[in-house]
């Protein structure tokens, strides 16, 4: 892109590297010794602590590239991410003056390649690429002691135009974004660079599929891919916006698109007006009545000629061209602080008032008032509650060697006994309840267990859950029931602290999550099993499953949540709220919005009048159907509730699940019913725990099962 830099970048050997230490006032090349190899990163002028490393992208669970230098620290300390020029790629020698900043710095720095040079659809401003920018971050807060408070993002040029792409998508991450001669309009930029007969033209079309105006999913695609679709999300983000005032002519990009990514961001009265963007690109000068001096020692000899402030917002056209001045980013991002979230990051229990609740619930439904910020507002609770569970990225999923044994049969249904690993060595342990009568393919139904301790062994052997297993497999559905972490037979950790408990695994909302993820795989590798038609359902804590694992697979179809959706309880055990699922620097929701993320899928929230769903009609329910109605799916969403019963899985409770679950899963309600007309339920034989056991002396825990927490978590 005929990229100048403040002194001359490009050349080559000790030259390259004296001018990068004296345009950052970085210690001289000796502090790091003799190149530690010859690898062509350090050839290049690469310093050598910097690696190169991969890492799990959940764009599309592929391998992505990045440079990454993490120091050796006790404390948290500042992340840079940095990112590449337009026709650039991750080892562009351009970024080695953010390296060398952070090695002097003691900041964690990653450099993603976030699919290449923007040419092609799966780059330039794409989802993938997102994607990828947000799992680098995750990446490097997983291998390096990082301060929330100060995740910086930076970039010039094509990385300027992803910068301020990534600081409207994902304004949450960032404690401050510093965006250099950026492109802000993909549409406005491929018509001047038309004019001025500029190659990048054609790597917009390759990358947008046609030109603008040929058509709506092209004209989308522009839209989709420019930051200016997104910036207004920003306008809380400390922003910082610069360009050579000579850009457009000395360079490709003029300055109107960082002037308008400003005004996009500012307050009526601090933007700058059409007349003066117009006059600073066909000059390349400041207005008369726009000149004041400006002193900024980080800009060394760039001189800053225009400066506009706006809330946490500015904009520089400085003394230059197409370029960027290293300091002045570096120095500006190093002052920014990402504020807090109040109040502590988990919470427990009746962690607030219940008109603190409605309060809360109130404030949610102001931040969006449209569908696609609602969709953005639910991406950013999916991604806070799987990030603070630490299955961001996701672990990688192994083989599940599922073990089915003892099959018994019964009136219109068969029972088994049945596990697979979650993880390696981990098993999930339960019992696979299949329909006799029917064709498959079937519908398949999770059934978790809450913590109810009696009858009958208490968990999945519960006289209750047995019942509703039972019967939902006389209907035409594959159950599986399995067991939470330390109940029933997933007791194969030696470190419980006493029977039934999840013991000293504090990561229990992690693990029973990623368990029922692993179910549903279990469930879709079944032969018999439809993957289309895959429901949940669970009372209490049960409840809590199901609503969080609807949350984050979308291959859940049907949920229903007994007794569990509350906005001002967030559950009173480690598995539920032991883990900042629910609060954090990023995002802030509770349990009500998160059974709203199964919109539009149909849902049937069940609630009592004697624990805490006792405001669901009133409080929960309208929210969750508010959220619903923004997809048109508002007749998708039910709420029983039975003011006079109390917190169980009871018949009344279980008979409405069973109707929701024929509606919508296409099970048959005749299996089941008697000729007047009720639901019929004595048909269902409860079975001993001793025979429901898949492991036991016929059929041992296979040798190499882990034995402590330490061991299966990941």
């Amino acid at each position: 892109m005929n990229l100048t830099v403040k002194i001359s970048f490009f050349c080559i050997a000790i030259v390259v590297l004296v001018s990068y230490q004296q345009a950052l006032s970085i210690n001289s090349a000796e502090q790091f010794g003799k190149p530690a190899d010859t690898s062509p990163l350090v050839e290049k002028g690469w310093p050598p602590q910097v690696k190169e490393i991969t890492y799990t992208t959940s764009a599309d669970s592929t391998l992505q590239p990045a440079l990454f230098y993490a120091p050796t620290t006790e404390k948290p300390v500042p992340l840079l991410v940095a990112l590449h020029t337009w026709s650039a790629d991750y080892t562009q020698t351009m970024s080695v003056p953010y390296a060398k900043w952070c090695i002097e710095k003691g900041w964690v720095f990653i450099h993603p390649n976030f699919r290449g040079p923007n040419r092609k659809p799966q780059a330039t401003g794409s989802q993938l690429v997102v994607k990828d920018i947000i799992s680098a971050v995750d990446y490097a807060r997983r291998k390096a002691k990082v301060d929330s408070t100060r995740i910086y993002l930076v970039g010039a040029s094509g990385g300027g135009y992803t910068s301020l792409l990534m600081a409207g998508r994902a304004a949450d991450i960032w404690a401050g974004v510093s965006a250099w001669v950026p492109i802000t309009d993909l549409k406005a930029w491929f018509y001047e660079c038309v004019k001025a007969g500029r190659k990048y033209s054609k790597d917009i079309v390759k990358s947008c599929g046609g030109v603008p105006g040929a058509g709506p999913q092209v004209d989308l695609e522009y839209k989709k891919r420019s930051p200016i679709t997104y910036l207004k999300n920003a306008v809380a983000l400390p922003l910082d916006i610069n360009a050579g005032i000579t850009d457009g002519h000395t360079g490709s990009v003029p300055v109107s698109h960082s002037l308008r990514a400003f005004n996009l961001v500012a307050a009526e009265k601090d933007r700058i007006c059409q007349a003066d963007i117009t006059y600073f690109v066909e000059r390349a000068e400041v207005p008369a009545h726009l000149k004041k001096k400006l002193i900024d020692p980080s800009y060394g000899k760039k001189t800053p000629l225009f400066r506009r402030t706006s809330g946490k917002a500015r904009v520089t056209l400085f003394d230059g061209g197409h370029e960027i001045v290293y300091q002045a980013a570096l120095t500006w991002l190093a002052k920014q602080r990402k504020q807090q979230t109040a109040g502590p990051e988990l919470c427990r229990g009746n962690y607030q008032s219940e008109q603190a609740a409605k309060n809360q619930l109130a404030a949610f439904a102001r931040s969006y008032s449209s569908l696609p910020e609602w969709k953005a507002r639910a991406k950013r609770i999916r991604e806070g509650i799987l990030r603070g569970a630490e299955l961001l990225p996701a672990p990688g999923k192994c083989p599940l060697n599922p073990i089915i044994h003892s099959r018994r049969r019964y009136d219109g249904y068969t029972v088994e006994n049945a596990a697979f690993e979650s993880l390696p060595g981990f098993f999930v342990t339960g019992n696979l309840y299949r329909p006799l009568a029917g064709e498959a393919p079937f519908a398949a139904v999770l059934c978790p267990h809450g913590h109810f301790s009696e009858p009958n062994g208490g968990g999945r052997f519960r006289d209750d859950q047995q019942i509703r297993c039972a019967m939902l497999a006389r209907m035409g559905a594959v159950v599986f029931s399995y067991d939470m972490v330390g109940w029933g037979e997933s007791n194969q950790l030696s470190d419980y602290e006493f029977p039934r408990s999840h013991g000293k695994c504090q990561k229990a909302v992690a693990l029973q999550t990623w368990n029922s993820i692993r179910v549903v795989d279990f469930l879709v590798s079944l032969e018999d099993v439809d993957p289309a038609r895959i429901g949940v359902t669970g009372a209490s804590g049960g409840g809590t499953q199901t609503f969080l694992l609807t949350a984050v697979d979308e291959r859940i179809a049907v949920s229903v949540p007994v007794v569990m959706v509350s906005a001002h309880f967030f559950g009173g055990c480690i598995c539920e709220s032991g883990m900042p699922i629910h609060k954090s620097a990023t995002h802030q929701t509770n349990n009500a919005e998160i059974a709203a993320l199964a919109a539009p899928r149909p849902q049937l929230i069940i609630s009592d009048g004697s624990d805490w769903t006792k405001n669901v009609p009133n409080v929960e329910f309208p929210y969750i159907r508010n959220v619903y109605r923004l997809y048109g799916a508002e007749a998708l969403v039910e709420n029983i509730h039975l003011q006079n019963e109390a917190h169980d899985y009871g018949p009344s409770k279980r008979l409405g699940a069973y109707k929701f679950f024929a509606k919508h899963l296409s099970l048959s309600l005749e299996n089941v019913t008697k000729p007047d007309g009720s639901i019929d339920e004595t048909a269902v034989v409860i079975e001993k725990p001793r025979t429901m056991h898949v492991f036991s002396p016929q059929h041992r825990r296979p040798a190499h099962a882990v034995r402590s927490y330490k061991e299966a978590l990941w």
